[in-house]
Protein backbone atom coordinates (compact mmCIF):
# COMPACT_ATOMS: atom_id res chain seq x y z
CA UNK A 1 0.00 0.00 0.00
CA UNK A 2 2.49 2.44 1.47
CA UNK A 3 4.52 1.75 -2.72
CA UNK A 4 1.46 2.75 -4.26
CA UNK A 5 0.68 6.00 -1.94
CA UNK A 6 4.46 6.93 -3.15
CA UNK A 7 3.92 5.75 -6.65
CA UNK A 8 0.57 7.90 -7.07
CA UNK A 9 2.58 10.84 -5.23
CA UNK A 10 5.42 10.79 -7.96
CA UNK A 11 2.56 11.11 -10.59
CA UNK A 12 0.91 13.70 -9.06
CA UNK A 13 4.17 15.60 -8.99
CA UNK A 14 4.97 14.90 -12.52
CA UNK A 15 1.54 15.65 -13.89
CA UNK A 16 1.82 19.45 -11.50
CA UNK A 17 5.75 19.77 -13.79
CA UNK A 18 3.69 20.22 -16.49
CA UNK A 19 1.16 22.58 -15.01
CA UNK A 20 0.53 25.81 -16.67
CA UNK A 21 2.24 28.73 -13.77
CA UNK A 22 0.14 31.86 -12.93
CA UNK A 23 1.23 35.23 -11.63
CA UNK A 24 0.70 34.07 -8.18
CA UNK A 25 1.93 32.38 -5.21
CA UNK A 26 1.41 30.49 -1.90
CA UNK A 27 2.54 31.33 1.42
CA UNK A 28 3.07 28.37 4.01
CA UNK A 29 1.64 29.59 7.52
CA UNK A 30 3.02 29.71 10.57
CA UNK A 31 1.20 27.32 12.88
CA UNK A 32 -1.04 29.03 15.39
CA UNK A 33 -1.08 33.16 14.30
CA UNK A 34 -3.97 33.58 16.33
CA UNK A 35 -2.80 32.14 19.73
CA UNK A 36 0.77 33.41 19.21
CA UNK A 37 0.94 37.09 18.15
CA UNK A 38 4.46 36.12 16.87
CA UNK A 39 3.40 33.85 13.98
CA UNK A 40 1.14 36.69 13.64
CA UNK A 41 3.48 38.62 12.70
CA UNK A 42 5.54 36.44 10.77
CA UNK A 43 2.05 35.81 8.38
CA UNK A 44 1.75 39.95 7.68
CA UNK A 45 4.83 40.69 6.90
CA UNK A 46 5.11 38.06 4.56
CA UNK A 47 1.74 39.09 2.88
CA UNK A 48 2.72 42.64 2.51
CA UNK A 49 6.52 41.10 1.00
CA UNK A 50 4.46 39.42 -1.29
CA UNK A 51 2.13 42.09 -3.13
CA UNK A 52 3.74 42.59 -5.86
CA UNK A 53 1.74 39.37 -7.12
CA UNK A 54 -1.96 39.13 -8.27
CA UNK A 55 -2.93 36.30 -5.65
CA UNK A 56 -1.42 35.13 -3.00
CA UNK A 57 -2.80 32.02 -1.63
CA UNK A 58 -2.57 31.73 2.34
CA UNK A 59 -2.21 27.93 3.25
CA UNK A 60 -3.04 26.79 6.98
CA UNK A 61 -0.49 24.89 8.51
CA UNK A 62 -0.93 24.37 11.69
CA UNK A 63 -4.48 24.09 14.57
CA UNK A 64 -5.23 28.30 13.73
CA UNK A 65 -7.60 28.48 11.33
CA UNK A 66 -5.86 31.52 8.69
CA UNK A 67 -9.46 32.62 7.95
CA UNK A 68 -9.87 33.58 11.68
CA UNK A 69 -6.95 35.09 11.62
CA UNK A 70 -7.55 37.37 8.60
CA UNK A 71 -10.60 38.49 9.93
CA UNK A 72 -9.06 40.27 12.53
CA UNK A 73 -6.73 41.96 10.32
CA UNK A 74 -8.86 44.46 8.08
CA UNK A 75 -6.13 46.51 6.19
CA UNK A 76 -4.45 43.35 4.95
CA UNK A 77 -4.72 43.68 0.76
CA UNK A 78 -7.66 42.22 -1.10
CA UNK A 79 -5.76 39.73 -3.11
CA UNK A 80 -5.33 37.03 -0.05
CA UNK A 81 -7.36 33.92 -0.81
CA UNK A 82 -7.07 31.55 2.09
CA UNK A 83 -6.79 27.56 2.20
CA UNK A 84 -7.69 26.46 5.31
CA UNK A 85 -8.81 22.66 4.73
CA UNK A 86 -5.65 21.09 3.86
CA UNK A 87 -3.19 21.50 7.38
CA UNK A 88 -3.22 17.79 8.35
CA UNK A 89 -0.88 17.28 5.20
CA UNK A 90 1.58 19.52 7.94
CA UNK A 91 0.78 17.16 10.90
CA UNK A 92 0.75 13.67 9.65
CA UNK A 93 1.77 11.87 6.81
CA UNK A 94 -1.67 8.92 6.99
CA UNK A 95 -3.44 12.56 5.33
CA UNK A 96 -2.58 11.19 1.89
CA UNK A 97 -6.05 12.73 -0.20
CA UNK A 98 -4.50 16.28 1.54
CA UNK A 99 -1.22 15.84 0.07
CA UNK A 100 -2.34 14.97 -3.03
CA UNK A 101 -4.52 18.18 -3.09
CA UNK A 102 -1.87 20.51 -1.75
CA UNK A 103 0.36 19.30 -4.46
CA UNK A 104 -2.26 20.13 -7.07
CA UNK A 105 -3.42 23.38 -5.64
CA UNK A 106 0.33 24.44 -5.19
CA UNK A 107 1.50 23.28 -8.71
CA UNK A 108 -0.47 26.34 -10.39
CA UNK A 109 1.40 29.03 -8.81
CA UNK A 110 4.60 30.23 -9.46
CA UNK A 111 6.16 30.57 -6.05
CA UNK A 112 5.70 29.08 -2.89
CA UNK A 113 7.14 30.45 0.63
CA UNK A 114 7.27 28.86 3.76
CA UNK A 115 7.38 30.58 7.00
CA UNK A 116 10.32 28.68 9.47
CA UNK A 117 9.94 31.02 12.75
CA UNK A 118 11.80 29.15 15.20
CA UNK A 119 10.63 25.99 14.61
CA UNK A 120 12.50 24.19 11.53
CA UNK A 121 15.84 23.64 13.50
CA UNK A 122 13.02 20.68 14.85
CA UNK A 123 13.33 21.14 18.64
CA UNK A 124 9.44 21.67 19.05
CA UNK A 125 8.49 19.03 16.55
CA UNK A 126 10.87 17.56 14.40
CA UNK A 127 7.87 14.77 13.06
CA UNK A 128 6.19 17.73 11.53
CA UNK A 129 9.71 19.41 10.21
CA UNK A 130 10.44 16.27 9.01
CA UNK A 131 7.40 16.30 7.17
CA UNK A 132 7.43 19.94 6.13
CA UNK A 133 10.82 19.79 4.18
CA UNK A 134 9.61 16.41 2.53
CA UNK A 135 6.18 18.62 1.22
CA UNK A 136 9.33 21.30 0.19
CA UNK A 137 11.13 18.85 -1.66
CA UNK A 138 8.31 17.53 -3.65
CA UNK A 139 7.32 21.29 -4.25
CA UNK A 140 10.49 22.26 -6.04
CA UNK A 141 10.06 19.07 -8.24
CA UNK A 142 6.98 20.92 -10.20
CA UNK A 143 8.86 23.43 -11.23
CA UNK A 144 7.66 25.76 -8.50
CA UNK A 145 10.11 28.46 -6.82
CA UNK A 146 10.37 27.68 -3.12
CA UNK A 147 11.87 30.07 -0.97
CA UNK A 148 12.08 29.16 2.85
CA UNK A 149 11.56 32.92 4.57
CA UNK A 150 13.75 34.06 7.64
CA UNK A 151 14.15 31.13 9.96
CA UNK A 152 16.07 31.05 13.28
CA UNK A 153 18.09 27.87 14.11
CA UNK A 154 19.26 26.83 17.54
CA UNK A 155 22.48 25.38 19.31
CA UNK A 156 20.09 22.26 19.02
CA UNK A 157 19.02 21.50 15.92
CA UNK A 158 17.55 17.96 15.47
CA UNK A 159 19.15 15.62 12.94
CA UNK A 160 15.67 15.16 11.01
CA UNK A 161 15.75 18.74 10.53
CA UNK A 162 20.10 18.44 9.83
CA UNK A 163 18.73 15.40 7.49
CA UNK A 164 15.95 17.80 6.26
CA UNK A 165 18.75 20.89 5.28
CA UNK A 166 21.01 18.30 3.72
CA UNK A 167 18.49 16.53 0.98
CA UNK A 168 16.72 19.94 -0.13
CA UNK A 169 16.39 20.03 -3.64
CA UNK A 170 19.11 22.40 -4.93
CA UNK A 171 16.48 24.84 -6.37
CA UNK A 172 15.46 25.57 -2.75
CA UNK A 173 16.21 29.12 -1.46
CA UNK A 174 17.04 29.01 2.20
CA UNK A 175 17.30 31.92 4.41
CA UNK A 176 18.20 32.50 7.85
CA UNK A 177 17.24 35.74 9.75
CA UNK A 178 20.75 36.13 11.97
CA UNK A 179 24.34 35.12 11.66
CA UNK A 180 24.48 32.54 14.22
CA UNK A 181 21.59 30.51 12.54
CA UNK A 182 23.27 31.35 9.16
CA UNK A 183 26.51 29.72 10.56
CA UNK A 184 24.64 26.87 12.72
CA UNK A 185 23.35 25.52 8.63
CA UNK A 186 25.91 26.22 6.34
CA UNK A 187 27.35 22.95 7.14
CA UNK A 188 24.11 21.11 5.38
CA UNK A 189 22.68 23.58 2.68
CA UNK A 190 23.57 26.97 0.76
CA UNK A 191 21.66 29.85 2.82
CA UNK A 192 21.78 33.29 2.79
CA UNK A 193 21.74 36.26 5.64
CA UNK A 194 18.09 37.64 5.97
CA UNK A 195 16.22 39.34 8.20
CA UNK A 196 12.61 38.21 9.90
CA UNK A 197 9.61 38.57 7.78
CA UNK A 198 7.72 40.89 10.93
CA UNK A 199 9.64 43.68 10.14
CA UNK A 200 7.22 44.42 6.98
CA UNK A 201 3.83 44.67 9.24
CA UNK A 202 2.75 47.93 9.20
CA UNK A 203 1.42 48.97 12.76
CA UNK A 204 -2.29 48.85 12.55
CA UNK A 205 -4.57 52.83 12.31
CA UNK A 206 -6.01 52.59 15.78
CA UNK A 207 -5.35 50.36 18.60
CA UNK A 208 -8.98 49.21 19.73
CA UNK A 209 -7.82 46.56 22.24
CA UNK A 210 -6.67 49.42 24.53
CA UNK A 211 -9.98 50.69 25.55
CA UNK A 212 -9.25 51.43 29.28
CA UNK A 213 -6.38 52.15 31.74
CA UNK A 214 -6.58 51.12 34.83
CA UNK A 215 -5.19 54.20 36.70
CA UNK A 216 -4.01 57.32 35.92
CA UNK A 217 -1.67 59.48 38.10
CA UNK A 218 0.42 61.98 36.88
CA UNK A 219 3.09 63.77 39.01
CA UNK A 220 4.38 66.65 36.51
CA UNK A 221 7.21 67.88 38.55
CA UNK A 222 8.79 64.50 37.25
CA UNK A 223 10.30 63.56 33.64
CA UNK A 224 7.79 61.43 31.73
CA UNK A 225 8.92 57.74 30.95
CA UNK A 226 6.96 55.08 29.27
CA UNK A 227 8.28 51.49 28.95
CA UNK A 228 6.44 48.83 27.43
CA UNK A 229 6.63 45.28 28.93
CA UNK A 230 6.18 41.75 27.47
CA UNK A 231 6.67 39.23 30.31
CA UNK A 232 6.57 35.37 29.59
CA UNK A 233 6.10 33.16 32.59
CA UNK A 234 9.41 31.55 32.35
CA UNK A 235 11.18 35.16 32.13
CA UNK A 236 11.92 35.37 36.03
CA UNK A 237 14.17 32.41 36.98
CA UNK A 238 12.38 32.83 40.64
CA UNK A 239 9.98 34.88 42.96
CA UNK A 240 12.77 37.00 44.00
CA UNK A 241 13.29 37.50 40.91
CA UNK A 242 9.71 39.19 39.97
CA UNK A 243 9.81 40.96 42.97
CA UNK A 244 12.60 42.82 42.24
CA UNK A 245 11.29 43.80 39.21
CA UNK A 246 8.34 45.15 40.40
CA UNK A 247 10.49 47.28 43.18
CA UNK A 248 12.54 48.71 40.21
CA UNK A 249 9.37 49.76 38.14
CA UNK A 250 8.16 51.61 41.94
CA UNK A 251 11.82 53.05 42.30
CA UNK A 252 11.72 53.92 38.86
CA UNK A 253 8.28 55.94 39.23
CA UNK A 254 9.72 58.36 42.28
CA UNK A 255 12.04 59.37 39.69
CA UNK A 256 9.85 59.67 36.86
CA UNK A 257 6.26 60.47 36.03
CA UNK A 258 6.06 56.54 34.94
CA UNK A 259 3.60 55.29 32.68
CA UNK A 260 3.63 51.27 31.79
CA UNK A 261 2.09 49.85 29.04
CA UNK A 262 1.35 45.88 28.20
CA UNK A 263 2.13 44.57 25.41
CA UNK A 264 1.28 41.21 25.11
CA UNK A 265 2.18 38.28 22.29
CA UNK A 266 0.26 35.45 23.80
CA UNK A 267 -3.22 34.97 26.10
CA UNK A 268 -0.68 33.50 28.85
CA UNK A 269 1.92 37.16 28.80
CA UNK A 270 -1.67 39.05 28.73
CA UNK A 271 -2.28 37.12 32.01
CA UNK A 272 1.13 37.50 33.50
CA UNK A 273 1.51 41.47 33.20
CA UNK A 274 -2.01 41.80 34.39
CA UNK A 275 -0.47 40.27 37.79
CA UNK A 276 2.26 42.45 37.81
CA UNK A 277 0.43 45.61 37.28
CA UNK A 278 -1.97 44.03 40.20
CA UNK A 279 0.90 44.55 42.03
CA UNK A 280 1.48 48.16 41.55
CA UNK A 281 -1.76 49.32 41.35
CA UNK A 282 -1.86 51.54 44.70
CA UNK A 283 1.94 53.29 43.25
CA UNK A 284 1.92 56.41 41.21
CA UNK A 285 2.01 54.85 37.87
CA UNK A 286 0.38 54.82 34.77
CA UNK A 287 -0.71 51.24 33.84
CA UNK A 288 -1.92 50.83 30.36
CA UNK A 289 -3.38 47.10 29.03
CA UNK A 290 -5.77 46.04 26.65
CA UNK A 291 -9.22 44.61 27.58
CA UNK A 292 -8.29 41.46 25.32
CA UNK A 293 -5.44 39.96 23.38
CA UNK A 294 -4.84 42.85 20.63
CA UNK A 295 -3.61 41.72 17.44
CA UNK A 296 0.25 41.84 16.29
CA UNK A 297 -0.73 45.42 14.34
CA UNK A 298 -2.18 46.72 17.11
CA UNK A 299 0.87 45.79 19.96
CA UNK A 300 3.26 47.29 17.03
CA UNK A 301 1.15 50.43 17.11
CA UNK A 302 1.15 50.61 21.50
CA UNK A 303 5.60 49.96 20.98
CA UNK A 304 5.83 53.23 18.73
CA UNK A 305 4.06 55.16 22.50
CA UNK A 306 6.91 53.54 24.27
CA UNK A 307 10.26 55.18 25.40
CA UNK A 308 11.66 51.53 25.90
CA UNK A 309 10.29 48.40 25.32
CA UNK A 310 11.09 45.09 28.05
CA UNK A 311 10.43 42.09 26.46
CA UNK A 312 10.69 38.20 26.69
CA UNK A 313 9.52 37.90 23.25
CA UNK A 314 11.19 38.23 19.95
CA UNK A 315 8.60 40.11 17.65
CA UNK A 316 7.85 42.32 20.70
CA UNK A 317 11.37 43.37 20.12
CA UNK A 318 11.13 43.59 16.17
CA UNK A 319 8.02 45.81 16.61
CA UNK A 320 9.91 48.03 19.02
CA UNK A 321 12.95 48.16 16.85
CA UNK A 322 11.56 49.02 13.85
CA UNK A 323 10.42 52.10 15.26
CA UNK A 324 13.52 53.19 16.43
CA UNK A 325 12.55 52.60 20.39
CA UNK A 326 15.11 50.77 22.14
CA UNK A 327 14.66 47.46 23.96
CA UNK A 328 15.67 45.28 26.94
CA UNK A 329 15.54 41.70 26.38
CA UNK A 330 15.17 38.88 28.70
CA UNK A 331 16.59 36.35 26.49
CA UNK A 332 16.07 32.12 25.60
CA UNK A 333 18.92 30.84 23.39
CA UNK A 334 21.12 33.51 21.73
CA UNK A 335 17.90 34.35 19.20
CA UNK A 336 18.09 38.16 20.77
CA UNK A 337 21.78 38.83 20.62
CA UNK A 338 21.56 37.99 16.46
CA UNK A 339 18.64 40.40 16.46
CA UNK A 340 20.65 43.01 18.41
CA UNK A 341 23.38 42.60 16.72
CA UNK A 342 21.49 43.42 13.10
CA UNK A 343 21.41 46.96 14.87
CA UNK A 344 25.33 46.76 15.85
CA UNK A 345 23.65 46.89 19.39
CA UNK A 346 25.58 45.33 22.27
CA UNK A 347 23.71 42.43 23.37
CA UNK A 348 25.28 41.75 26.40
CA UNK A 349 24.04 45.23 27.75
CA UNK A 350 20.85 44.95 26.83
CA UNK A 351 19.65 41.29 27.38
CA UNK A 352 18.94 40.59 31.04
CA UNK A 353 20.99 37.32 32.29
CA UNK A 354 22.56 36.57 35.91
CA UNK A 355 25.15 38.80 34.40
CA UNK A 356 23.48 41.44 33.49
CA UNK A 357 20.18 42.82 35.46
CA UNK A 358 17.78 44.54 34.58
CA UNK A 359 19.02 47.67 36.68
CA UNK A 360 22.29 47.66 35.21
CA UNK A 361 20.48 47.06 31.28
CA UNK A 362 18.38 50.62 32.33
CA UNK A 363 20.88 52.33 33.12
CA UNK A 364 22.98 51.75 30.19
CA UNK A 365 19.80 53.03 28.07
CA UNK A 366 19.82 55.51 30.44
CA UNK A 367 23.44 56.66 29.51
CA UNK A 368 23.92 55.74 25.98
CA UNK A 369 20.15 56.67 24.65
CA UNK A 370 21.65 58.38 21.79
CA UNK A 371 23.87 56.03 20.82
CA UNK A 372 21.68 53.12 21.09
CA UNK A 373 18.66 55.57 18.84
CA UNK A 374 21.42 56.57 16.14
CA UNK A 375 22.41 52.76 15.46
CA UNK A 376 18.75 52.18 15.43
CA UNK A 377 18.32 54.74 12.69
CA UNK A 378 21.05 54.14 11.10
CA UNK A 379 20.86 50.27 10.51
CA UNK A 380 16.88 50.31 10.05
CA UNK A 381 16.59 50.87 6.58
CA UNK A 382 19.04 47.68 5.47
CA UNK A 383 17.36 45.64 7.78
CA UNK A 384 14.36 46.09 6.71
CA UNK A 385 15.91 45.65 3.22
CA UNK A 386 17.31 42.11 4.34
CA UNK A 387 13.64 41.50 5.42
CA UNK A 388 12.39 42.07 1.74
CA UNK A 389 14.90 39.87 0.81
CA UNK A 390 12.85 37.00 1.62
CA UNK A 391 10.52 37.57 -1.37
CA UNK A 392 12.19 38.63 -4.29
Amino acid sequence: MQFIKKLIIYLTVFIGRHVSKKDKCVLLSSHIPIQNLGDQALVIGSLNGLSRFKEVTLIRTGSDSCKEMIKKIDFLQSNIVVEDDLYLAFTTNRAFIERLKLYLLIAKHKACYAIGADVLDGVYNEDEIELLFEHINYISMMNVKVTIVGSSFSKNISRKSIDGLTRLHESVKVNARDVYSLERIKPYCKAELTADAAFLMEPADSDQSYLSEQIKIFNETLNKLTIGICIKDNDFSSTSEENDFIEFMIELSKMYSLTLVSLPHHQKDYLKVNSIFDKLIEEKITLVKPVSLPNAPEIKRKCKECDLVVTGRMHVAIASLSQIVPVICYSYGDKFTGLLEHFNLEADKLIVSPKSNIRESMSYCQNNNSFILNNINERLKTVIGLSGKNFI
